[in-house]
């Protein structure tokens, strides 16, 4: 192509060319809002010194298209190496409300001896249930509609404006998302839902360091495991909270699999000393946590021990089934449901309970059965959690097999009976504790994001 161009050709294919600019300047500003201005400073120029408008030449038309193209994909990528790039870490969040993943966030402010900087797209509450040592930011000041649509799926009032809601609020949390970390100049970013893992891949600058971290065990959904594998594709570091999950993923994904494992921020300076027939177990109040199981075992235990006692703190969508499954057994006297508590008020249920018992369906770590272990309460679980492995394996703790609801019972009785054997299986527990301390586990992460 004849790249000797006229002044008044290149006035015939000024549409075209304000079209290119047009498109390419929204794009940049999009990435920075300077070289935006720049650019369409740049068009009003052009169009406001070429003169007439007539289509005479299309190759020197399309020569204009290209060599504009690549004028303004060099200043974008000039102006991305040139960027203040700094040295410090920005973690994305869905909310910074109750959850392991939001614990596991604390946990790395904690550890990590950078500036952090976390966006979080929705505000649950005013007030965070765990401390963070980072900059926070919300992209936005409310949650999502959930219960308003499940009523309104229910009772078929509002049922219109709701999902309209819902809509906006989906739109609002993309769009929101990819704004924020098209704007982010941290080193390193570190992303902890799928979702961000897509967004970071297409939209973060090319020369951040892309961290994603996996805490949701598969259980063979293989659609799941597409979803995962697929949404880490551009990324350049996968970090598992367990042996296994690396094992799985390390030959699946295109980038570097990592094991770093969850940590316990410190040991407690007082232990359990519960000696009656007490149960405990934290959790949010989902279907995958199967607390209709753990509310079966006890009825279990109940005819052989009339006072035995199951508490459950934590909140969640199954609330009131499990509450009516409670009611209908006749177990109120026996197993209580507290909500949600402070750090504190679990500190004392941990300490006055006898045995600690899990029966998720699955589990990619079991942060709180390693936080009973601190406390020398012995944990009881189903071993199709597999993430527990690591954890109770070797004695640390009790791994029933094929979710035996029978075995469960049995061996929680012998907890209750057998004092010398309680104390065992809670002080193998604690020792392996000690080996998820974040002094044990940070030069792990600081040697990944250096």
């Amino acid at each position: 192509i004849d790249i000797h161009v006229s002044i008044s050709s290149i006035a015939t294919m000024l549409p075209l060319v304000m079209l290119t600019c047009a498109v390419f300047s929204n794009y940049l500003e999009n990435k920075t809002k300077p070289l935006g201005l720049l650019l369409n400073i740049y068009s009003l120029i052009i169009y406001s010194s070429l003169g007439t408008l007539s289509l005479n030449n299309i190759s020197e038309g399309l020569t204009i298209i290209i060599l504009t193209y690549i004028f303004l994909v060099s200043i974008n990528r000039i102006e991305s190496l040139n960027v203040n790039r700094t040295n410090d870490v920005t973690i994305l969040a869905l909310h910074l409300g109750y959850g392991g993943i939001e614990q596991y966030i604390s946990s790395l402010t904690k550890m990590i001896n950078k500036k952090i900087n976390i966006i979080a797209t929705y505000k649950l509450y005013e007030e965070e249930p765990f401390e963070y040592n980072a900059k926070k930011e919300y992209l936005l000041n409310y949650g999502p509609n959930t219960d308003e649509v499940k009523n309104a799926l229910k009772t078929g009032k509002h049922l219109v404006k709701e999902g309209i809601k819902a809509r906006y609020i989906l739109y609002k949390k993309k769009y929101e998302n990819i704004e924020a970390i098209e704007n982010i100049y941290s080193k390193h970013i570190i992303t902890t839902r799928d979702f961000h893992n897509e967004y970071v891949g297409f939209y973060a600058r090319r020369d951040t360091i892309k961290i994603a971290t996996e805490h949701n065990y598969h259980n063979d959904d293989q659609r799941y495991v597409k979803k995962v594998v697929n949404s880490v594709e551009n990324l350049d570091y996968f970090v598992l909270v367990s042996k296994k999950l690396e094992e799985y993923y390390k030959n699946k994904v295109k980038c570097k699999t990592i094991y770093i494992p969850n940590v316990l921020d410190h040991l407690p300076k007082k232990f359990s000393k519960g000696t009656d027939h007490s149960i405990v177990s934290i959790g949010r109040l989902a279907k995958v946590k199967a607390y209709d199981d753990l509310i079966k075992v006890v009825e279990l235990l109940k005819e052989e021990y009339k006072d035995v006692s199951l508490t459950i703190i934590g909140d969640g969508e199954e609330k009131n089934r499990l509450t009516k499954l409670i009611e209908n057994k006749n177990l109120d006297k026996n197993v209580h449901i507290t909500g949600f508590l402070n750090k504190d008020e679990i500190e004392l249920e941990l300490l006055n309970k006898n045995v600690f018992a899990m029966t998720s369906l699955s589990e990619s770590f079991g942060l709180v059965a390693l936080e009973a272990c601190s406390y020398k309460l012995p944990v009881v679980a189903f071993d199709s959690a597999e993430g527990l492995k690591d954890i109770l394996s070797n004695g640390n703790g009790i791994l029933i097999e094929k979710r035996n609801l029978n075995k469960m019972k049995e061996e929680i009785s012998k907890l209750f009976e057998d004092r010398k054997y309680r104390n065992k299986i809670a002080k193998a527990g604690y020792e392996n504790s000690k080996n998820y301390l974040s002094d044990n586990v940070k030069e792990m992460w600081m040697e990944l994001i250096h």
